[in-house]
């Protein structure tokens, strides 16, 4: 795998989802919206439950876009990821903001990590088949 396309795994799974140890509360921040930015703040639950649950398949067939799984591996998203997430440490996403414009969206979220260490970043989303996927990540950190 390219080491772009690692970092972008890393991004994916440090930065925003975390998967299995730490006790985070797994704050709900869909309730604070309505209409499309409800639907992009439940993609980002989605995906935390996801990486939580380790289920690399569900990421990369419905949580991000086809371009983005393409870049995380053409041939073998669901593998690399599930992989990845087996590493990292549980995170609550807090949806702080959505904007909506035009078959995008972008999301302030809130990342706490279990040390209760936040740490705002931009998820950007595009809306595709039917529902709003995550189309660009964050910088990792680090």
């Amino acid at each position: 795998m390219p080491r772009s396309a690692l970092v972008l795994v890393l991004a994916l799974c440090a930065a925003l989802a975390g998967c299995a140890q730490g006790g985070t509360t797994n704050t709900d921040s869909t309730k604070d919206f309505n209409g499309d930015q409800k639907a992009v703040a439940k993609t980002v639950e989605d995906l935390q439950t996801a990486a939580k649950d380790r289920k690399g398949t569900t990421i990369c067939a419905d949580l991000i876009t086809a371009e983005l799984r393409d870049k995380i591996s053409s041939t073998d998203c669901s593998k690399i990821v599930k992989d990845e997430i087996r590493e990292t440490d549980e995170v609550d996403l807090i949806v702080k903001s959505v904007t909506v414009k035009d078959g995008t969206a972008v999301a302030q979220v809130d990342e706490k990590t279990s040390d209760d260490k936040k740490t705002r970043r931009t998820i950007e989303f595009e809306k595709a088949a039917g529902r709003w996927r995550i189309s660009a990540l964050p910088p990792a950190q680090g």
